[in-house]
């Protein structure tokens, strides 16, 4: 994609973003009103880094917005097949509110999508720049994340049990019906 871009003359910068990058890009003319990163933020190494690179590069006034799945839905409805080893990270929306809070950037607003089994879209801004207030939903789903439990380590555990024990069925099952003389075929799609 990068070098499809090159070629038609678009300034393309090939290399991994975080706050080293944005300052390098600041010194270019132009800084963005907009950052877009569907489907990004499960895979970069470190966190902090990227987000402290976002609030360098973005206009004053300018807004993020982010994309990734859901770690309240991956967990509740046990969608551990979904967990890659590309990515790093699985977020709820309290623990990337808690990450940009500190690098300066506020979320004001945040939809829940059907996406990859349940994703969340956020929107974020310089947290000095108030003109954008922050919707109600923010908190409602904050609330009903830690309501949930998402804020305890309890929560973490019974997710890796109920993952362990869905294993023992399953292999239970491939046992059993190996027993009884039945075919046992295998077909893997992955679901996104």
């Amino acid at each position: 994609m990068a070098a499809a871009a090159i070629k038609r003359g678009i300034p393309t910068a090939v290399r991994f973003f975080g706050e080293a990058a944005a300052r390098d890009l600041n010194r270019e003319p132009g800084r963005p009103d907009l950052l877009i990163g569907n489907n990004v933020l499960a895979h970069v190494p470190d966190l902090n880094d990227f987000i402290a690179g976002m609030k360098v590069l973005l206009k004053p006034t300018g807004v993020i917005t982010m994309e990734f799945p859901h770690l309240v839905q991956l967990m509740q409805q046990n969608q551990f097949d979904t967990i890659y080893h590309e990515h790093f990270s699985y977020f709820t929306l309290f623990v990337v509110e808690q990450a940009f809070a500190r690098h300066g950037l506020t979320l004001f607003d945040v939809e829940e999508l059907a996406t990859h089994g349940g994703s969340l879209r956020i929107y974020a801004r310089h947290a000095e720049y108030g003109a954008l207030p922050v919707a109600a939903r923010v908190a409602e789903l904050r609330d009903r994340e830690l309501a949930l439990g998402f804020g305890t380590l309890e929560t973490y555990t019974a997710f890796q049990q109920r993952v362990h024990e869905t294993k023992r069925k399953l292999l239970q099952f491939l046992l059993d019906a190996k027993r009884a003389g039945k075919r046992i075929v295998g077909y893997g799609a992955p679901g996104k």
